[in-house]
């Protein structure tokens, strides 16, 4: 028996480490980037909506100073829950293939009401040159939300791309602790060594630390 414990407890100990690493890369997958919930949540914890409210507020303030209207033209052309909706497209989008929808419209439409305003209140009438300025301007800032709010189309289609890969390799590996604890098992159960009571406990603690560590299985 002595010959063959020591080959058997490198087996086991082998065979624990795997699962321990195969419960991580599991975990990792299924409850973060598989986990579509968990990453809006993540968005919400970091504050990512207000960061990008605040980028879109600067791209539109180099726009307005060249414009010759009004600094506040610009205010409350959209709202935070917009950017929550848009940034929530793109993600379902690359979770669910689910079309991107943007406020850009929106802010189009907006942009042109307070134009529309400010021009009534200067009791003034414009010309087709204006006119087309404005259209310009309101493309502008529209493309400007655009840019902030969406990543390009390439890294947005890279994403969901790794992201099916992710879950190919997740439905491949998800089984494999539950395989590999059964042979465990059945080295204990099936062979006799010294101190394998030892053993045993060892293996049942690290199979409850392993459960509440990765509640995946």
């Amino acid at each position: 028996m002595k010959i063959i414990k020591t080959p058997l407890n490198l087996i086991i100990s082998f065979l624990l480490i795997f699962v321990f690493l195969s419960f991580a890369i599991i975990n990792i997958l299924s409850n973060r980037l598989l986990d579509k919930k968990y990453m809006l949540d993540k968005l919400e914890e970091i504050e990512f909506y207000e960061q990008i409210s605040r980028e879109v507020k600067i791209g539109f303030e180099d726009y307005i100073y060249q414009s010759g209207l009004p600094e506040d033209t610009i205010n409350d052309l959209y709202t935070i829950n917009d950017i929550r909706n848009d940034v929530n497209s793109i993600i379902n989008n690359i979770y669910d293939g689910e079309e991107i929808t943007l406020s850009d419209e929106k802010i189009k439409s907006n942009l042109r009401e307070k134009i529309n305003l400010f021009v009534q209140k200067e009791n003034r009438k414009l010309d087709a040159e204006e006119e087309n300025n404005i259209t310009k301007f309101e493309n502008l800032i529209a493309n400007s939300y655009k840019s902030n709010v969406k990543v390009s189309n390439s890294l947005i289609k890279t994403a969901r791309e790794t992201l099916q890969k992710a879950n190919v390799v997740y439905e491949k590996i998800k089984n494999i602790p539950l395989i590999v604890r059964n042979i465990i098992s059945y080295f204990i159960s099936n062979y006799k060594w010294k101190k394998k009571d030892k053993c045993i406990n060892i293996y049942r603690n690290f199979c409850i630390i392993s459960r509440n560590s990765f509640k995946v299985i």
